[in-house]
């Protein structure tokens, strides 16, 4: 890999829009990364598991990528009542958990651009409550983020 290579991280890249993300990269001279659950994933990392997302944490210091889009995330697709705990609880972990404890991080990783993909869900409602829930979650963390952001800027 050259000296100038740009490095990049990818989770959720079995997602539609982290496919179409990485057609869109791959005219560009960048080392890609792409994370997903899947088992064909060179980079398998479970967001269900907290010992996974401590691992991808671990995983993201070694590579000091220059971006990461985080895309990762679960569509139960169906009202609480019909849920499983383990529903829940992976979709608690994998769309709010996860994403809280790597954008935690991040902000101490230098020179790290950072995008994080959430759903018009968090904003619009879905069918699904606890998929809406976990989205509008996302949002609130980004819009205190940015703020603290700005604050320290001041």
């Amino acid at each position: 890999m050259e000296k100038d290579t740009k490095k990049i991280i990818i989770t959720g890249s079995s997602s539609n829009i982290s496919k179409e993300l990485l057609i869109k990269l791959k005219k560009y001279n960048l080392k890609i990364f792409s994370c997903t659950g899947k088992k064909k994933s060179n980079y398998k990392f479970d967001f269900s598991s907290l010992h996974h997302i401590e691992k991808f944490i671990k995983f993201l210091k070694k590579i000091k990528p220059n971006y990461l889009f985080i895309c990762h995330g679960v569509l139960q697709g169906k009202k609480l009542l019909k849920y499983s705990k383990k529903n829940i609880t992976d979709t608690v972990n994998i769309n709010l958990i996860s994403k809280i404890r790597i954008i935690e991080e991040v902000a101490n990783i230098k020179n790290l651009n950072t995008v994080v993909i959430s759903s018009i869900s968090g904003r619009d409602g879905s069918f699904d409550n606890l998929y809406a829930a976990t989205q509008a979650g996302i949002n609130v963390i980004a819009k205190s983020i940015i703020k603290k952001f700005i604050n320290h800027l001041d």
